[in-house]
């Protein structure tokens, strides 16, 4: 039952940054150099440190974490990064990394504390990150606000804040 905890924390965690990510994409084309950057560095993170986040908490593995972390930070921040030009790509090869590691070394430090209060907090730095970032994007391309995408965002954010308080995340 812990482990079913972890798994729909990393959907929920997944499916936040997909719908962020999927508003950067439709949008991307329409905005600069420097937004294209700053999407490979906060897409890249995000999926990094979720990733590294929710490896490490329930196995204490920091080397699997640490490594898995890394990989998803790689491929989410290379891709998205590129619409940001080489340096953007570049951005996103150092954003998945440094997520990677971040999320490893959180998910080690945090096992022995109160795990529910935490995953309340990592959960809503998440979507504060997400939501930012489709803010950003939002200004920068001059589109009309994406009403749908919205109230899908905001659905899967009350439901990543609601998990913390009604399942239990707990150590092995």
């Amino acid at each position: 039952m812990v482990l079913f905890s972890y798994v729909l924390a990393f959907v929920l965690s997944i499916g936040v940054i997909l719908l962020s990510a999927a508003y950067a994409y439709k949008h991307y084309a329409k905005t600069n150099e420097m937004c294209g950057m700053m999407i490979g560095m906060a897409y890249g993170t995000a999926a990094g440190f979720a990733t590294g986040t929710l490896l490490v908490l329930p196995t204490g593995n920091y080397v699997m974490g640490m490594i898995g972390g890394t990989a998803v930070g790689l491929l989410v921040g290379i891709p998205m990064g590129r619409w940001g030009g080489a340096l953007g790509r570049m951005e996103g090869v150092m954003a998945g990394i440094m997520g990677g590691q971040m999320g490893a070394m959180a998910g080690l430090m945090v096992r022995p504390f109160d795990l529910n209060l935490f995953m309340l907090y990592y959960f809503a730095v998440l979507i504060v990150l997400m939501g930012e970032m489709g803010y950003v994007i939002y200004k920068t391309a001059k589109v009309g606000f994406p009403m749908k995408g919205a109230v899908a965002f905001g659905l899967a954010s009350a439901a990543a804040l609601a998990l913390p308080l009604f399942m239990n995340f707990s150590v092995f």
